[in-house]
């Protein structure tokens, strides 16, 4: 893995404040007043990548979740769906009645 230094981004001091590269949290997205993700943090929603500007990352869960090549890898896909697999899009206190 990847050494960080000083030089690098994030520095060695706010690497050491931040949770383990590749923690999965929630995160309210959809709610009036929620800031955006933080800097070079990515939601879990199966996209690839580039191998080259999320290395740490890439060290860490490599093609687990997919990948096109050598250039992209893939995050896990962790939106809500419905029993067909299909992406469930809701909004704060809309209530899914699906099966």
């Amino acid at each position: 893995m990847a050494e960080i230094t000083d030089g690098d981004y994030p520095s060695a001091a706010e690497f050491n404040k931040m949770p383990p590269i590749g923690t999965v949290t929630a995160w309210l997205k959809d709610f009036t007043n929620t800031p955006t993700l933080p800097t070079n943090w990515v939601e879990c929603n199966g996209q690839l990548l580039s191998i080259d500007n999320y290395s740490y990352l890439y060290s860490v869960i490599g093609k687990a979740y997919g990948s096109s090549g050598t250039l992209s890898f893939g995050v896990p896909d962790l939106r809500p769906k419905d029993g067909n697999g299909d992406v469930i899009s809701l909004t704060v206190g809309q209530v899914y009645n699906g099966k």
